[in-house]
Parts: C-alpha cells; structure tokens; sequence
C-alpha cells in the first residue's frame, strides 16, 4: 500500500481569512489509512519542531478565496483524505503549519515535570492517547501490515528495473542490487546530496551523507528470497547535529529522559531503539548519555504509551464484561488461581459464533507466544468464510502451550461452538493439541499440518531439498491411488524409511487428501492460524488489557472488510471460488462428451478419459468428489447440456454463504471512561500470573525451523564457513576479515 504524500507550506503568515503568503515547502509521506497523532509526529519531525515547546495548527483550503478547515482530530484527518481521494494532486491541497508557543501547566509544575538541563528546558508533552485509542491504534497497523502482505505478489509485479526514476521513496522494489545502487547514485547526483556506504551485503544495504553531522541515511534490504531488494527507511532531514558539549547531566534521569521521548510511542510502527534516542537526546538538548540509561528510559516510556503492565491484568474484568454487553452472544472466561493471580483468559464475540454455521467446517489451531513484560501463550481458533479468508472464531491467553492449557481451550471451543456434520480440526503435531482434541472431540477427524509434518520428516531423516518437498506435497494433494503411490514410490527412492513413518506413526488418514475420512475443502495445512500469528507480531507485546482490547478491535476491522466484500460480491458464488470455477470451465474446453446414459458421461482428450456422474457429483479424477466443485470435466459435460454448474457447487462456496456469515456486526467498546460496571465486576481483583522472566534478550521471533534459510557461520580466523573459530583446525589467515557490528 503506497503512501499518501502531502506538500507542507510552513513559516508563513495569513495575509487575510484567505491567503497565505511568504511561505516555505516541505513533504512528507504518511499512510494512507493513519491517526491524526501520526500526521502531527510526522510534521514536528520533519520540520524540526519541539513538540516540547511549540504546538501546531494544519489547515488546508478547498478552494482559492475560502477561508481554511483547521485539522484538529481523526475527523478532519479523515475529512481531508475524502477529499484528496477526490482529487489525489497533493498541490492542489497543501498543509499550512503554523506554530505557536505551549506552555506547561500548573499542575505539571507542581508535579516537578518541567526540569532544566543547562539552557534547555524540557515541558511536558500533550496528552497521551487512551489505552482504548492505543489499542485501536496498533490494531489499525497490524491490519494495515497484513495487507501489505496479502498484496506481495501486486508488489512484485511493479518492480523497477530502470535505474532513471524522479523519486525514490519507502516500499519501492528494485529488481536487484545494483539497480537499486545506480538508482541511489543518480538521484544523489540530481538532488547534489553525496554520500557514504556504512554497510553493504548480500542482504541489506545502507548509506548515510557523507557529512558525519547529517542525520541523512537510507536503507533497502533484501525482499524475501528473490533478489529483489526493498526500500525500508529514508531519514529525510539534512540538519546537522549540534555538537555535545557537556557531559553525563546529572538532571539527565531515565525518568526525565522516559518522558520527554514517550510520544514517540504512540506511532506502533515505529521502532525506536536506544541508539536513536541517545543521538535524538545528543541533538535536541546537547546531552550526551548512555546506552543503559536510553534502553531503561526506553521501557519507562513504553509503560507511559502502552499503559502499566501490572494494572492492566486488573482491568480486563471490565474488558470482558463490555465485550458481553457491546456484542450480545459473545462468551468470556476468566480464570484465577487461589491467590487471584491470572491464569487463563477466553472469548468467543457474538458475531463470530452465529457466522460459524455458514463457514466451512473445519477449525485451525494454533499457539504463539506473548512477548510483552509477563510473557505467556496465545492460542487461537479460525475457520475459513465462502471467499477463502480467514474467520476468526475464538482467543485465549493462557500460560504456556502445556495439557492442561489445551484442554481448557478444546472444551471452551466446544461449548461455544459444539459439533457440526464433517467438522475436522487442524494443528500442528503438538502432542498436547492432539491430547485435548481426543479428550474434547473424540468422534471428529484430527488433522496435521502437511507443511509442519514436512518440517518434522527433513529433522527425522536428515533428509532435504526439492525431491522430499515434492514427493510429499504430491502425495499429500494427491486425488487418486495411482497419484498417491507414484508420489510414495519417489518418498522411498529418497529413503526407505518414510513410508513406514508416514503410514504407521503419522497416519495416512491425518494429512492426505484421498485417506481422509472428512472433505476438507483443500486445507492442507494451518497457514489460516500461522497469518494471525504474523498479523499480531506487534499486538503480542502489549500489555494484558491493551491486548485484550486490541484483538477485539482487529476482529471488528475484518469482520466489516469482510461483510462489505459480501455486500459487494455480484456472482453466485464468493470471487475466489467464483474464479476457480471459471478456470475449470475454460479447461474443460478441450474435452470430448460422449453419452453413457442419461446422468453418466464419458469425457475424453487425446490422452485420457474420465467418467462424470452428475446425479453422484463424481469424477473419476476426483476432483469433484473432494472439492464438491465441478471439475473440468463436469464442466465440460454442463457445457454440453446447457446445465447450470452452480448447484452442483458446495454452499460453503456460495454469496449466499458469504453474506449470511457476516449478517450481524462487531460493534466497539467504546472509551473506557464511559463504560457503565456493575459493582460486583469492579471489585473483581486480577494480578499479574506468576513469571519469572528469564536471562538474556527477550526473544522476539520463534526458532527457526527445518524448512526455514539458516545463515551459514563465517569463521573469523581462516574466513571460511561451516565452523567459527572455537572449532576451526585451519591454518589462520595474515589479515581475517574483521566482523561488522550491524547497526
């Protein structure tokens, strides 16, 4: 998703109600769909504003000779994107920023929140967003994130090849390298902006001004696998850093620091690290500190932007009884120990439980862990709507993925949801998973990821590459026996003990198409859970309450994109399937028709032929079988007879599928201060669970797998890979290359 670019007259004065003169031009770039706080950070950063200080005021004109619109609030930030999607020539409505001087309040005084470093003073900033507005915020960015990967493939498709461009700017791709390198070259030629290399590899690349006082960088880094590299960041302003003249302040506390930087928090797709607040600090108020006190002024500041960690465990009774009152239906859990301390945490919204009936029946779990202050586990439930994305059916935060976590999760799913004709559960082969399945489902099909099961086959048998990935995914999608042994031979020509693990430990009938006992509408695998894990990245990090509000937040967005592409949707069945029906039809093209009987046909080319049963709903491909969609020899056949394919499709594929599982809405909360709770939730008292963090870094990323790129070790003493230098027995080298700090 491209940003918007918006021109910025600034320094100017109002002549009179309509003109604005002697002014200065400036741009900046902002998402498309962002809050009226990123649009103000955006401006104080690019045009140097201490925010401390001054305070702003945009406004914009509609029209030549009519007084300005003042954007104060996310209605007029929403009002202006109206009418710049009317109209997307961002000179003809331009910002004008004016300034004004801020002064600390009275109470702020006495509070001791406006301290003197030198000359400097350090006022407090404007009020923070709610946790209800926070929470929103990060729900906003991390649907805007799944977006932009749902669109990687549109993304690929306009990859500049030719260096000659007039702007280069955040989310370009360039088809290789050195695309990228003569594309940097001539713009710095053009824009008489020369620079530096600091860093340059196979993955990432990264250039600052050549004036060590600049605050100047670019950075592209290599875009997934291919060879394409991707623009991540550009630093805009050109103004030298002042130089530091005193030392370690003493007035310059973490906490002094935490508060002067924590707006630079409420933007959640910011990543603002140490390194960055000591030069920010260095610049703005010519204090020089340490990189322990900017890391603990850091957290400091993220528990003022994201609200305390402890408290927020005490708020999600309130929480979890609004959800029950804003969304009649929706089912809460709330477990504590003896102690009060939190255990377990459930909810299922209205809305979801009442759309379920018309999704497919199949239910995809899975886990991913919680990376803020108290850690924990997030387990989720999803199913899959007509149009093939994803319908989120339930959420809990527990302790860890153990027995007892799972099977309090599988028998809150089926008392909220029961069992349906054909229901089959999903997951990864986690032995607790397939414990509470058993114990909460024992009559219904248990599923395994064939990408995990893949995963566990290349650790087992020490076995890789294409001809393994192949062999199995054939098997595993295979709609016949001699499809299904043909691809079972090639897993024994790679080795012979496979076959037996597949057949006897795995189990034939949890991850092939042709042995499993319920129609799985081709869910092989549990990349519907797995795409919200990577959705909510960032959302894990939030405290309890915050991260409680959020998911209902993010669940709301989907469920209204989803219910408008319903709304909007002018074909019998959902677009997706709608499309794969007109690919069958067009390969059905090819095929002859012959008669059997009145309901039997043989259909046939130059190399095969099949028999389509059209009152059974069978081929003897199979493919209409499983799918419960005309192949394309059925199609052929409904071609011949002039019959409509669409009764012999799946309701699951329908609009009529589609539109009724988005028939109710997903109302908000609403802000925390309105909320009308009872006595008896109030005085509910929930504390932090039991957690012990442990030693080193806080893990941000899980551990990679089989399947995934592992990075080759370089040794630094004879600079050869495959060992380091504890284990090398080579002869070293007169002048090893030096490792790289990475930045």
């Amino acid at each position: 998703m491209d940003p918007m670019t918006i021109i910025l007259f600034y320094n100017g004065t109002w002549v009179d109600k309509t003109t604005y003169n002697d002014y200065e031009v400036a741009g900046i770039l902002i998402p498309i769909k962002c809050s009226y706080n990123v649009l103000a950070q955006e401006i104080y950063e690019t045009l140097s504003i201490d925010r401390n200080k001054y305070g702003i005021t945009v406004k914009f004109q509609i029209k030549e000779g009519i007084p300005p619109i003042t954007i104060k609030d996310d209605n007029g930030r929403k009002f202006y994107h109206q009418i710049r999607k009317k109209n997307d020539d961002e000179t003809r409505y331009p910002l004008m920023v004016n300034t004004f001087e801020s002064s600390a309040s009275p109470e702020c005084l006495a509070s001791n929140n406006y301290l003197e470093i030198g000359e400097t003073s350090m006022q407090c900033t404007e009020q923070l967003p709610t946790r209800t507005e926070y929470a929103q915020l990060v729900a906003d960015y991390a649907y805007d994130h799944a977006q932009q990967a749902l669109q990687t493939s549109s993304e690929i498709n306009q990859v500049i090849t030719n260096p000659q461009i007039d702007r280069i700017h955040v989310g370009q791709v360039f088809s290789n390298k050195q695309t990228l390198k003569n594309a940097i070259s001539l713009y710095s030629i053009r824009q008489n902006q020369p620079f530096k290399v600091k860093r340059s590899s196979t993955l990432d690349y990264k250039i600052v001004c050549v004036d060590e006082n600049c605050k100047w960088s670019f950075l592209a880094s290599k875009h997934g696998k291919t060879e394409m590299f991707k623009v991540r960041k550009i630093k805009y302003d050109h103004t030298c850093s002042l130089d530091i003249t005193s030392g370690n302040h003493p007035q310059a506390t973490s906490n002094l620091v935490g508060h002067v930087i924590k707006n630079k928090f409420v933007n959640p797709k910011r990543n603002y690290t140490p390194n960055e607040i000591v030069d920010d600090i260095a610049d703005d108020y010519s204090v020089s500190i340490s990189y322990q006190k900017a890391w603990r002024a850091r957290e400091k500041a993220m528990v003022d932007a994201r609200r305390c960690p402890q408290e927020s465990y005490g708020e999600i009774p309130s929480i979890l009884y609004m959800m029950q009152i804003s969304n009649p239906g929706t089912i809460t859990d709330l477990v504590t120990d003896e102690d009060g301390k939190f255990k377990y945490l459930y909810f299922a919204i209205g809305a979801s439980i009442k759309g379920w009936q018309h999704c497919t029946p199949i239910i995809v779990t899975d886990g991913t862990f919680l990376t803020n202050q108290y850690g924990g586990t997030l387990l989720t439930a999803n199913a899959q709507n007509a149009n093939r994305h994803i319908f989120p059916l339930a959420f809990a935060i527990v302790d860890s993925e153990n027995d007892n976590s799972w099977n309090w999760f599988m028998q809150k799913i089926k008392e909220t949801y029961g069992e349906r004709e054909g229901q089959c559960i999903i997951s990864d082969r986690h032995e607790s998973i397939y414990k509470a399945t058993k114990s909460n489902f024992p009559l219904l099909m248990h599923g395994v990821c064939c990408y995990h099961l893949l995963k566990n086959l290349k650790m087992k048998f020490k076995k890789g590459g294409d001809e393994l990935k192949h062999a199995f995914d054939g098997a595993s999608k295979a709609y016949t026996i001699e499809e299904f042994e043909k691809c079972m031979q090639d897993l024994d020509n790679i080795d012979a003990r496979i076959r037996d693990f597949l057949a006897n430990e795995a189990g034939y009938e949890k991850w092939t198409r042709l042995y499993n006992m319920n129609k799985i509408y081709k869910i092989m695998t549990s990349n519907i859970a797995e795409s919200v894990n990577a959705t909510l990245k960032l959302v894990r990090e939030l405290p309890g309450a915050t991260l409680l509000e959020c998911l209902h937040s993010l669940v709301q967005r989907w469920y209204w994109e989803n219910k408008n592409r319903a709304l909007k949707t002018d074909t019998t069945l959902a677009n997706i399937p709608e499309k794969a029906l007109k690919k069958q039809r067009e390969m059905g093209l090819k095929y002859k028709v012959e008669t059997a009987n009145l309901l039997v046909y043989k259909v046939h080319d130059y190399t095969s032929s099949y028999i389509v049963n059209l009152e059974n709903k069978t081929c003897t491909c199979q493919k209409f079988d499983y799918d419960e969609m005309p192949c394309s020899h059925a199609m052929a056949v409904l071609a011949k007879r002039n019959f409509s394919c669409y009764k012999y499709c799946s309701y699951y594929y329908t609009k009529e599928a589609f539109m009724s599982t988005y028939e109710d809405s997903i109302l908000p909360l609403g802000e925390a201060t309105s909320w009308n709770i009872p006595e008896d939730v109030k005085n509910i008292t929930v504390h932090p669970p039991k957690y012990k963090r442990p030693a080193g870094r806080p893990k941000k990323d899980r551990y990679k797998g089989a399947m995934d790129t592992k990075t080759k070790v370089k040794c630094g003493k004879c600079n050869q890979k495959g060992h380091n230098r504890r284990s090398c027995k080579n002869e070293a080298i007169l002048n090893p290359l030096k490792r790289r700090k990475l930045l």
